[in-house]
């Protein structure tokens, strides 16, 4: 149970991040809001790391799947969701972006041979089904924008269910601590940010920068990229990784809440069958680590 708290606590701080980038992600470039938020994630981390228990250095093999998990999370995942947030609503990008879960769940029986689990699949359905409802289909935008903006959050869901559940589980469980194994990722990401970003501005296709898009992309940065991560990757270490990658869905209700409250979106009824599923998926697996 501590594990799945932590785990509610990544998923509570990247939820509040999704929101926080829509609010700002219009005010910059995409590779500049991004890159921002790896930069900014760096940054505490290094001072995390040293205010604690410090750094350790790995084996080389697991240096390689840090790296993937931040290419597949933070440069790749994060670029697809922020891309989809151009195009469609932020519970819509949300709801289908977080469907990371499902993914999660099915890398980790797949990949790290964890044992099948009924309860846990039933959450991780109930989670998806929910997003598949979220999104609401009101045919406002043109068509082919929207369709697009779908496909990108559904990438980027794939991308971070993978990145969040196997690469992570699997350092963690051959002995590298949670510190380094995001240091590591904000590292990798950082670096191919930098070369993206680069080669955006020599096309000279990026919108001039905003103060509201840099503090936005800084207080998600912090959100995202640290203190959600800090908080997962705690939970991922206490519990399985199939048991707690259900509980990324959780992201959908924050991200729901916050699309209301702070950017006055108005989602559909079924949006609101959508909300019921991801939280009887939530407490379904709760009560299964109970």
């Amino acid at each position: 149970m501590i594990g799945a708290l932590f785990a509610l606590g990544g998923a509570l701080s990247w939820g509040a991040s999704q929101i926080i980038s829509k609010a700002g992600v219009a005010h910059t470039s995409v590779t500049r809001f991004v890159l921002i938020r790896a930069l900014v994630g760096l940054t505490c981390m290094l001072t995390y790391g040293f205010l604690t228990s410090g750094f350790t250095l790995p084996e080389i093999s697991l240096i390689g799947w840090a790296m993937l998990a931040g290419a597949l999370d933070f440069v790749l995942g994060t670029m697809l969701f922020v891309l989809a947030l151009k195009r469609i609503q932020a519970h819509e990008a949300a709801s289908l972006a977080n469907s990371a879960p499902l993914w999660g769940v099915v890398g980790a029986w797949i990949v790290l041979g964890e044992p099948f689990s009924f309860t846990v699949l039933v959450a991780a359905l109930l989670v998806v089904a929910g997003a598949y409802l979220l999104t609401s289909r009101n045919g406002r935008r043109d068509t082919g924008t929207s369709t697009t903006g779908f496909a990108m959050a559904l990438g980027a869901g794939v991308s971070w269910g993978v990145a969040e559940t196997v690469p992570a589980k699997y350092c963690l469980s051959q002995g590298m601590d949670a510190a380094t194994f995001q240091l590591i990722m904000l590292c990798t990401a950082t670096l191919l940010l930098v070369i993206v970003h680069t080669i955006s501005r020599m096309k000279g296709s990026a919108p001039a920068p905003t103060r509201k898009g840099t503090v936005t992309a800084i207080l998600s940065g912090f959100l995202g990229f640290f203190l959600g991560w800090v908080f997962w990757l705690r939970g991922v270490d206490l519990s399985p990784a199939s048991l707690v990658a259900p509980l990324r869905g959780a992201t959908i209700i924050f991200a729901f809440a916050g699309s209301a409250v702070f950017l006055k979106e108005r989602p559909t009824g079924r949006a609101l069958v959508g909300m019921l599923l991801i939280v009887s998926g939530v407490v379904f697996v709760l009560l299964s680590a109970g």
